[in-house]
C-alpha cells in the first residue's frame, strides 16, 4: 500500500519532468531552426499572433499592418494581448518568438499540473497513468508548443474542468470567462455548463445555481467578444471565419452529408486512433479507443462527486466535434483545434485499462496496457518532433527570404500574399494584403477567394505592387494572369514546390475586362446609354442586383471560377458562373422602353463543383453552339435568343439581345435567363 501511495504521489512530479523534457527537446529544435541562436517559429499561424501582438504594443491594436483597417484575423483576443505585454517588456523581433515559446511552455506545464488535479479527482488509481500518457502525447505537446492560442486555451479549459470537478464555482466562472476571451470554443464550454446545470445529476443537487451562473458569466464574456468584433470590423464573426464552413460552400444537403462523414472520421481518428490517411498517433489504434470506451461506460454516473463535471465535458467535446465537422476543417493541421479535449479521453483510457486489468484478474495486465500505450506514443512523439523541426526549418528559410525582400530597394511598399500573411512579421516596413481575407478586411468577403479578383478590378486602390507566393501558386490559373516577371526567389532547400517567389503584379487583364470590347458589341451599342451592369462574381453587384442561380442538379453547387482568354484581341480575366438551369437578377430600367443586354460568355470552362458524394472538384463544361436561352421579365416570357459561340478554347464571346419594351414594366426590372450557359458579366443599355 505504501509503495502504491508513493507512486501516486510521485506521478505529478514525473509528468512535469517528462513535460519539461519535452519542452527542452522542442526548444532545442526551435533554437537550431533559428538564426544566431534565436528561437525559430514552428508554425506559420503563430506569426499572425505575433504580428497582432506587436501592433498592440506599438499602440495600433488590431491593425495587422500599419495603415490598414482593424481586423480580427486572430481568433483570440486574450492570447495576442498577453504576447503584447512581452513585447512591451522588450521582447521584439526574434526575441518575441523566444519569449512566446517560453510562455507556451509555461502554459503546457500548468496544463499538465491541472490535468493531474482533474485525474486525481476522477479516479486516483488511474491518475498516474493518465498524466504520464498526457506528458508523452505527441499531438498535445506539438499543439501546446506550436505558439498559437491553443496552448493557452488548453491550460484555461483544463483549469475550468479542475474547478468544476472540485465544485470551486468562483474559479470556474473566472476560467470560463478567460476561455471565452481566448477562443470561440469558450462559448461552447459556457453554454454546455449552463445546459448541464439545468439537469439533476446525482443526489446532491443543492448547488445547481452556482454552475449555471458560472456558465452565464462565460457566455456573457463571449457576447462581449462578439461586441468587440462588431466594433472593430462591423461584423460579430471573427474575420478568420468569415465565409468558412460547409454551409457557405455547399448546398444544405451536401453540407449535412459531408459533415456526417467528417464527424465519423473524427470519431475513428480521435476516439479509436484509426486514421483515414497518414500518421496521427493519438493512441494505440483500436485498443486505446476500446479502453477509453470501457473506462467511459464503467464510470459511476450516478455519483454526484464528479458526474456533473464529467457530463459537462463530454457534452462540450461532442458539441465541439459537431462544430468542427460543420466547419469542414476535420483533420486539418493534425486536428489542432481539438487538442484541448484529448487529455480527458486519456483519463478514460487509463480508467479503462485499470478496470480491464481488474476484470482479467491478472496483476501485470495494467502495466502491460500502460507500457503498450506508452511505447506507441513514443513513436508518435518522435514523429511530431520531426514535424516540428521540419516546420521550423521551413519557416526559418522563409523568414530569411522575407527579410531580404524587405531590404530590396525595388520592393514596393505593398505586397500581396495568398494565405501566408504571417510572413509580414519579418517585413515590418511593408504593408501586406492577404487575398484570402484572413487578416485583410477588404478581402474578407465570402467563401470564394476567387471573387476577390472582381474586387481588385472594381477598386484599383486595393491593388499591390508585388506578389509573394509559393512557386506553384504563381503558376496556377488563379494567379498566373496577374503575375509578372520574377524579382527574387527563395533557395528551394525543401524542393522547388516549397520555395517562395517575389514577382511583380500585373492588372491589365482586369482593366481590359471593364466594358464590352468585341467590335460587333461596341457597334450594336452606339447611341445608347448604359443604365446598369452586373459583373458576375462581384459580390457588391450580386447583392445590389439580388443575383441568384437555380441549379437543376440536386445537392450540388457550382462555384465561381476565374477564366482568362482573348476578347476582341485583348487578354482579359473574368470571374464567372456556370449556369445549369437559370439565373435571376434585378436591374435598373426605364419601363416600356427596349432594354438591350450584352452577355459575356464562353463555350467551355473548368468549374469547381461540389456534390454530396465528394469534396470540391473541377468539372469541364463544353456548351454546343448555338446556345439557346429563354428570357423572362418580371416572370413573364420576354423572348428567346440563340447565340453562336466560338469553339476555340480560351475565347470569350459577347452576345447582344433585346428585351422588348412592352415586357419592361417595372424599375427595377427582374430578368431571368433560362438555359445552360456560362455568365461572366451583363451590361444593360437603353
Amino acid at each position: 500500500m505504501a509503495s502504491a501511495t508513493n507512486r501516486h504521489r510521485s506521478a505529478p512530479a514525473l509528468a512535469l519532468c517528462l513535460g519539461a523534457m519535452g519542452c527542452a527537446v522542442f526548444f532545442a529544435i526551435a533554437r537550431r531552426c533559428g538564426d544566431n541562436g534565436a528561437v525559430g517559429a514552428a508554425q506559420p499561424d503563430s506569426l499572425i499572433f505575433f504580428q497582432y501582438a506587436r501592433a498592440m504594443a506599438e499602440g495600433r491594436p488590431y491593425q495587422f499592418t500599419p495603415g490598414e483597417r482593424p481586423s480580427t484575423g486572430s481568433p483570440s483576443h486574450l492570447y495576442p494581448a498577453l504576447l503584447s505585454l512581452l513585447c512591451r517588456a522588450g521582447a521584439r523581433g526574434e526575441a518575441l518568438i523566444g519569449a512566446g515559446f517560453a510562455f507556451n511552455a509555461a502554459c503546457y506545464l500548468a496544463f499538465l499540473a491541472l490535468l493531474w488535479v482533474v485525474a486525481a479527482r476522477l479516479d486516483p488509481g488511474a491518475a498516474p497513468l493518465a498524466v504520464v500518457l498526457a506528458a508523452t502525447h505527441g499531438p498535445i505537446l506539438y499543439t501546446a508548443l506550436g505558439q498559437t492560442d491553443m496552448g493557452l486555451f488548453m491550460a484555461l479549459s483544463m483549469g475550468a474542468l479542475a474547478a468544476a470537478a472540485h465544485a470551486r464555482y468562483l474559479l470556474l466562472a473566472i476560467a470560463l470567462a478567460a476561455c471565452a476571451w481566448c477562443r470561440p470554443e469558450g462559448a461552447v464550454l459556457s453554454a454546455a455548463m449552463m445546459g448541464c446545470a439545468l439537469f439533476r445529476l446525482g443526489n446532491d443537487d443543492r448547488r445547481r445555481l452556482a454552475p449555471f451562473l458560472a456558465g452565464a458569466v462565460g457566455l456573457a464574456c463571449f457576447i462581449m467578444v462578439l461586441g468587440l468584433n462588431t466594433a472593430l470590423t462591423g461584423t460579430a464573426v471573427f474575420q478568420r471565419f468569415i465565409g468558412r464552413g460547409l454551409w457557405q460552400v455547399c448546398p444544405p444537403s451536401g453540407a449535412l452529408f459531408h459533415a456526417a462523414g467528417s464527424l465519423g472520421a473524427m470519431v475513428r481518428q480521435i476516439g479509436f486512433g484509426i486514421a483515414d490517411g497518414g500518421p496521427q498517433f493519438y493512441w494505440l489504434p483500436v485498443a486505446g479507443g476500446l479502453l477509453g470506451l470501457f473506462g467511459l461506460v464503467t464510470r459511476d454516473w450516478k455519483s454526484g462527486r464528479t458526474a456533473r463535471a464529467e457530463a459537462w465535458w463530454v457534452v462540450s467535446a461532442a458539441a465541439a466535434g459537431v462544430l468542427m465537422a460543420l466547419s469542414g476543417w476535420e483533420g486539418a493541421k493534425d486536428d489542432r483545434c481539438l487538442a484541448w479535449l484529448l487529455p480527458v479521453w486519456l483519463i478514460y483510457i487509463a480508467v479503462g485499462a485499470r478496470a480491464a486489468a481488474a476484470r482479467f484478474a491478472w496483476t501485470p495486465a495494467y502495466a502491460v496496457f500502460g507500457l503498450a500505450l506508452l511505447a506507441y506514443q513514443a513513436v508518435g512523439l518522435a514523429y511530431f518532433a520531426s514535424l516540428f523541426a521540419q516546420n521550423g526549418a521551413r519557416m526559418a528559410s522563409q523568414a530569411r527570404f522575407c527579410r531580404e525582400v524587405a531590404e530590396m530597394p525595388s520592393s514596393g511598399p505593398r505586397i500581396g500574399v495568398n494565405g501566408m500573411s504571417g510572413l509580414a512579421y519579418f517585413m515590418p516596413n511593408r504593408s501586406v494584403a492577404d487575398v484570402n481575407g484572413v487578416v485583410s478586411p477588404a478581402f474578407a468577403n465570402g467563401p470564394f477567394v476567387v471573387c476577390n479578383a472582381e474586387l481588385l478590378k472594381r477598386d484599383p486602390s486595393l491593388r499591390f505592387d508585388q506578389w509573394l507566393l509559393m512557386a506553384p501558386d504563381a503558376a496556377s490559373q488563379w494567379f498566373s494572369v496577374f503575375v509578372g516577371e520574377e524579382m527574387a526567389a527563395e533557395t528551394p532547400a525543401f524542393g522547388a514546390d516549397q520555395a517562395l517567389v517575389l514577382r511583380r503584379a500585373r492588372w491589365e487583364a482586369l482593366d481590359e475586362a471593364e466594358a464590352p470590347c468585341l467590335p460587333q458589341s461596341v457597334q450594336a451599342l452606339r447611341g445608347m446609354n448604359r443604365i446598369d451592369s452586373l459583373d458576375v462574381g462581384c459580390l457588391e453587384d450580386e447583392a445590389r442586383c439580388a443575383y441568384s442561380i437555380y441549379t437543376r442538379i440536386g445537392g450540388a453547387r457550382l462555384q465561381p471560377f476565374l477564366a482568362t482568354g482573348l476578347c476582341g484581341g485583348r487578354t482579359i480575366a473574368e470571374v464567372g458562373q456556370a449556369v445549369l438551369g437559370a439565373e435571376t437578377f434585378r436591374v435598373r430600367a426605364v419601363p416600356a422602353k427596349t432594354l438591350r443586354v450584352v452577355l459575356r460568355t464562353a463555350s467551355q470552362a473548368s468549374v469547381p463543383i461540389y456534390d454530396p458524394c465528394r469534396t470540391t472538384r473541377l468539372q469541364d463544361f463544353h456548351f454546343s453552339s448555338p446556345l439557346a436561352l429563354r428570357l423572362l421579365a418580371n416572370g413573364q416570357p420576354a423572348g428567346e435568343t440563340q447565340i453562336e459561340l466560338p469553339q476555340a478554347p480560351g475565347e470569350f464571346f459577347e452576345a447582344v439581345f433585346d428585351v422588348p419594351g412592352p415586357c419592361v414594366t417595372t424599375d427595377p426590372a427582374e430578368l431571368t435567363v433560362e438555359g445552360d450557359h456560362i455568365a461572366f458579366a451583363y451590361w444593360f443599355y437603353q
